[in-house]
């Protein structure tokens, strides 16, 4: 069986339609940090991977919250937060983060189809 190919534009779709996939899109580019990425809530390292130097600490933050510590999406975000000058709901932000990093999010996506398909066959 083939696996399914995802696409930014189909990702991008998905995020603007599903708060879940936008939360749980914070957390996927927050696991793709370098260990002391996450530990400091930096971006150290340019290597086209997880959060850019202006989003690693909120995106870090989001996404910790979110793990609660247990490595898998366990609390949704709610609320607001001042960022930028102005207060912003976190599930804003989370969608924004989200589409911002929607082709690492397609890389992610199809590398799991493919780690599926392979297990299947």
């Amino acid at each position: 069986m083939a696996s399914k190919t995802w696409t930014e534009s189909e990702i991008k779709a998905l995020i603007e339609k599903s708060d879940v996939a936008a939360q749980r899109a914070v957390c996927a580019i927050y696991k793709r940090q370098t260990v002391d990425e996450r530990a400091s809530a930096e971006t150290r390292w340019l290597n086209g991977v997880g959060f850019s130097a202006s989003d690693a600490k909120i995106g870090s933050r989001l996404a910790r919250w979110m793990l609660a510590g247990t490595g898998e999406f366990t609390r949704p975000v709610d609320g607001q937060t001042f960022r930028g000058g102005l207060y912003m709901s976190r599930l804003a932000i989370c969608r924004a983060l989200a589409l911002k990093y929607a082709k690492q999010l397609a890389e992610i996506a199809n590398a799991r189809e493919t780690a599926k398909a392979a297990q299947a066959a």
